[in-house]
């Protein structure tokens, strides 16, 4: 049983930080958020913030927020990880680690991480100036994807490039060379999945079943999620294993230093071809979301019940209401209660409590 801590620091305040705070206090936790502006949206529901003034690597912010908070955590993943090696340094906790935030925050070392896993990912190579791209089409093939490395979500950060006299304008339009770009062979598919893993700090793992998300191509935002997913049990199992794999490459990989740096830009570029998921002629393509490990999560898993699963020893079926623990504070869970239409398979209600609970009785495999 973990003895309580102290108050969560949560870098960022903006919509993820508030629902992350609310979580929070649900469980009796006090918050203190960190953001670059005074009266973020999280910000307006603690008493206890820090404003980094002069940016994430502010090191007078960096201290009072080390003094204020013994555990850290963060908003999403576009805070370079330098400054939690920063915060850790001064002896925070910080979760998940600066070392797993650089690989997921990197988009080229996110696909060598799980490349060297085995997991199925298109072929890729870093280029460096437009004629590198030209060099790599050889080997990718036109169509190609051109990327930033960094700070690229919801189809921000990448270009389609369809032929040599496209590739000045794409390296323009990603704001190369102020931002580090790699290339990756195009890949059709039919839709794209997502699965949401949540690990505890004792090793635990929650998957959350597989969904289908569908993007808006023109504004880059995500319009509809239709979850569970409506897939062959195989495919849905596939893309599960898929996604719980990503997170244990992502999470093993350690902090790039200048020596695997050198020594990386000596090799070959990693490369691997991509898997589709088939059924039936069907492909479809994953997304791993949550790449990261969080601090907590009360999320209802059971929002969107799939149709046979299980986050404890008892088995859940779906549509029917049913009652599961998620999240574990000392001793005490989150619970939640749902009602799903038995024609639809949406939720129509749903309800949570806190309460004293048994550990997890089922562990990641």
């Amino acid at each position: 049983m973990m003895g309580r801590m102290g108050p969560l620091g949560i870098l960022g305040g903006g919509q993820l930080g508030r629902m992350t705070l609310q979580a929070a206090s649900a469980l009796g936790l006090d918050v203190v958020i960190a953001e670059r502006f005074p009266n973020s949206p999280a910000a307006r529901l603690t008493s206890q913030t820090v404003v980094f003034e002069n940016g994430w690597d502010d090191a007078v912010a960096l201290d009072r927020l080390a003094t204020l908070a013994p555990v850290v955590t963060l908003e999403n993943e576009f805070v370079d990880w330098r400054v939690l090696q920063a915060l850790e340094e001064r002896g925070t906790r910080v979760l998940p680690s600066p070392s797993c935030v650089a690989v997921v925050q990197d988009k080229l070392l996110q696909k060598q991480a799980l490349a060297r896993a085995e997991l199925p990912v298109p072929l890729f190579c870093e280029v460096a100036d437009p004629a590198g791209l030209n060099a790599a089409a050889q080997k990718l093939g036109w169509p190609l994807m051109l990327k930033a490395r960094r700070d690229g979500y919801d189809g921000r950060g990448n270009v389609v490039v369809r032929n040599s006299s496209e590739v000045e304008a794409a390296f323009a339009t990603l704001g190369w060379p102020g931002h580090a770009l790699f290339a990756e062979a195009f890949v059709e598919f039919e839709r794209e999945l997502a699965s949401l893993i949540v690990r505890g700090v004792d090793g635990q793992v929650a998957q959350y079943p597989v969904v289908e998300t569908h993007q808006d191509p023109t504004l880059h935002i995500c319009r509809e999620v239709l979850a569970p997913a409506d897939l062959p049990d195989d495919v849905a199992a596939n893309a599960a294993a898929i996604a719980r794999g990503a997170v244990a490459a992502s999470s093993s990989s350690c902090c790039p230093t200048d020596r695997s740096a050198s020594t990386s830009s000596r090799r070959e570029p990693t490369t691997r071809r991509t898997t589709p998921l088939r059924r039936a002629g069907r492909r479809s393509s994953t997304t791993t979301c949550g790449l990261y490990s969080g601090y907590l999560s009360a999320i209802p898993a059971c929002a969107y019940p799939p149709r046979r699963w299980s986050i404890s020893s008892a088995p859940i079926p779906a549509r029917c209401s049913t009652k599961i623990w998620l999240t574990r504070w000392s001793n005490r869970a989150h619970l939640c209660t749902c009602t799903a239409n038995p024609k639809t398979g949406r939720v129509e209600k749903w309800a949570t409590s806190l309460r004293s609970a048994p550990r997890l009785a089922r562990r990641s495999p």
